[in-house]
């Protein structure tokens, strides 16, 4: 069974929340909407999620996506969103508003509403993440990197309006945040000597569903096989399974 805080970390990940709106008679009727996306290769996780949620997993260009929409959005919001640290506020926003008929004018509102919410921090911020949060969201936006050498690194990318989940990361396990040169983009960088691996990998690692057999390798193998062995291997574990 997939946790509901593992479906936060991946929503606050890969995931979108926002509004279904559709034209009717009265005026537009407005409900939630939650999409999460994951390359083909790595995408069993949605269909684990879709299995339990009785929703049906799109095929997507390169991609496969899982949509919740009206009443089972609602749901899924109220089950994940105590848990999530990005976007508390986005879901908070959507679970008020929605459902609902408006004119025009009032749905315009709504709408810049919540994308002034989408560009602020969350109002509340958590002082620690928990283990299960942790795997989701390093499924979505963590890399576990390995130079020939043997030296480990974990790292994580956001949106530089989405890097609450990076900063309560380092708050704990420590790392330098760099912004890309374009602005938009902020990368977490912690290095893992043999002893914060244990720590960090230890900590969320066998909570992990679509990197798991990285994290277990690296576990099992740090410091006990040469660096290029260990380069050689990460590398082929992220290649897609039908070009392995």
């Amino acid at each position: 069974m997939i946790t509901d805080k593992y479906c936060a970390g991946l929503v606050d990940s890969d995931g979108y929340i926002g509004l279904a709106v559709s034209k009717v008679e009265e005026g537009f009727s407005v409900k939630p909407r939650v999409t999460i996306k994951q390359r083909k290769d790595r995408s069993k996780v949605l269909y684990d999620i879709a299995a339990q949620w009785e929703i049906k997993v799109y095929d997507d260009a390169n991609t496969h996506c899982i949509v919740f929409s009206g009443n089972k959005a609602l749901r899924f919001l109220e089950s994940i969103k105590n848990h999530l640290v990005i976007k508390p506020d986005v879901a908070e926003f959507v679970l008020r508003v929605t459902p609902t008929v408006c004119s025009e004018a009032t749905l315009k509102d709504i709408k810049n509403a919540l994308k002034l919410i989408k560009a602020t921090p969350p109002q509340t911020v958590k002082n620690f993440p928990s283990r299960k949060w942790l795997a989701g969201y390093f499924d979505g936006d963590g890399c576990l990197l390995a130079s020939k050498e043997g030296r480990l690194k974990l790292q994580f990318a956001a949106h530089v309006n989405e890097k609450a989940g990076l900063l309560l990361i380092q708050k704990v396990f420590g790392g330098t945040i760099h912004i890309e040169k374009s602005g938009n983009c902020a990368k977490l960088h912690i290095y893992l000597p043999q002893s914060k691996l244990e720590q960090m990998l230890g900590y969320f690692g066998k909570h992990t569903i679509i990197k798991n057999s990285q994290v277990q390798y690296v576990l099992g193998h740090a410091g006990k096989v040469s660096g290029n062995e260990l380069y050689n291997k990460l590398r082929q574990l992220k290649q897609p399974a039908s070009t392995k």
